[in-house]
């Protein structure tokens, strides 16, 4: 295993995007959906991003070495010899950096995700095989149940009301009821 499957919390945090290609539109969606302030540098954005993205702030320019400061991540798609230079920087920095598509120049890959709330199941290779990680998970959406995340939702709840006064039981059986859940789930 060359990466590390972690889940990082970029919820307010800076990320920083370079380039414009269609290799990059999924990339911003799922920043943003990690709730991430997006910068990105890129000499032209497609109209779209600027009308559909308020939460983007795009810059028409090449990046300089210090718009990295303050960053959480960099994702690059802008071609080399710009990925390769804002690799280099970022790497300097110690900050995670991803050029898609480029195994070999980055510190962390973006793996193919299913996404149901509170569940996130991250499928990767590597970088070596993305086709095939999303055909795996194409399956796994198809097994998983839409509403898996709001039971991972309620079950937080339920952890969080843990050790409170429940002289009825109330909490134990919902507890109960849920568990019940999580073995049907596991019978799929």
């Amino acid at each position: 295993m060359r990466f590390l499957p972690i889940f990082l919390d970029l919820s307010r945090r800076h990320v920083v995007l370079v380039g414009a290609s269609p290799a990059l539109d999924n990339k911003v969606r799922l920043v943003l959906a990690a709730a991430a302030r997006v910068r990105w540098y890129a000499a032209a954005v497609d109209k779209k991003y600027v009308d559909e993205m308020h939460d983007v702030e795009i810059t028409a320019r090449l990046p300089v070495e210090t718009d990295l400061d303050g960053a959480a991540a960099v994702i690059l798609a802008a071609g080399d010899p710009l990925d390769r230079t804002v690799s280099s920087w970022a790497r300097a920095r110690a900050l995670p950096v991803n050029v898609v598509d480029r195994p070999e120049l980055s510190t962390f890959i973006m793996p193919a995700i299913v996404d149901r709330g509170d569940v996130v199941v991250a499928v990767g290779t590597s970088g070596s095989a993305p086709v095939l990680a999303r055909r795996i998970r194409e399956r796994i959406e198809a097994l998983l149940p839409a509403r898996v995340g709001e039971l991972a939702a309620l079950l937080g709840e339920v952890k969080q009301l843990d050790g409170q006064a429940d002289d009825d039981g109330r909490l134990q059986r919902i507890e109960t009821c849920l568990q019940n859940v999580i073995a049907d789930i596991d019978q799929f």
